[in-house]
């Protein structure tokens, strides 16, 4: 199951893990922009459910596990992905702006996980896996909405993975950088020039892969994948 999987690192995913045989479930907000991705999906003869959804709403969560359950069975590997930007100077920003990213990026993540946490201790198995960002590693000013909710989604994400180790489920985090996708669309363009690579969303699925053929007994904490330009700017920013 993977979360916001119409575009950029949740389409890449799901493709990579259809590829090696698994069968998907994707949900998306945008029902055109999904049911694009599934039928892409389907012309590579990848067996994919599409199920449009908003994740931040608990109904709406509930109903894509019950359709997935009824089409495949229990889960066994969620990637909660679905996210949004919140970008603006901190005087600036409003309570519906900072109300919109965090139940999308936080609670969404809460609620999918919550929900496949339940599948997966019947199972005694399984494996939850949040695309976070370097967001949650670092400070930068005038990200103050985006990276609170990057920094708040590790944090649940570490909590969990220590929770719910008990019933052999595994969590995994990974971190991208600059990643080419169309993050930045509701905000005119990219912030760099076309000149500054940035990750390929299949770099990010596959580590996701690399996540799901862990051997049992093997965990991970949590991973970065970032352009090498931009290792020298991370850190402490005022």
């Amino acid at each position: 199951m993977i979360s916001g999987a119409s575009l950029g690192i949740g389409f890449a995913t799901a493709r990579r893990l259809g590829r090696a045989g698994a069968r998907i479930s994707i949900c998306g907000r945008r029902e055109n922009l999904l049911h694009e991705a599934a039928e892409k999906l389907r012309g590579e003869q990848i067996d994919v459910l599409e199920i449009c959804a908003d994740v931040s709403k608990e109904e709406d969560v509930d109903r894509w596990f019950d359709e997935t359950a009824k089409r495949f069975g229990a889960p066994s590997v969620l990637v909660n992905n679905a996210g949004i930007a919140g970008i603006g100077a901190l005087m600036e920003l409003d309570e519906a702006q900072w109300d919109k990213t965090m139940r999308v990026n936080c609670r969404g993540a809460f609620l999918c996980t919550r929900r496949a946490a339940f599948f997966m201790k019947q199972a005694d198995r399984g494996r939850i896996i949040f695309i976070s960002s370097i967001a949650g590693q670092y400070y930068r000013g005038g990200y103050s909405l985006y990276f609170a909710s990057k920094w708040a989604l590790n944090g649940f994400a570490h909590s969990a993975a220590k929770e719910l180790q008990p019933f052999n489920i595994h969590v995994h985090i990974i971190c991208p950088g600059m990643t080419e996708t169309r993050f930045f669309d509701a905000y005119g363009a990219r912030p760099h020039p076309a000149e500054k690579h940035y990750v390929d969303p299949d770099a990010v699925a596959d580590m996701v892969e690399r996540f799901c053929r862990l051997p049992e007994g093997v965990d991970t904490n949590e991973y970065s994948i970032i352009p090498s330009w931009q290792l020298k700017n991370l850190g402490l920013r005022r």
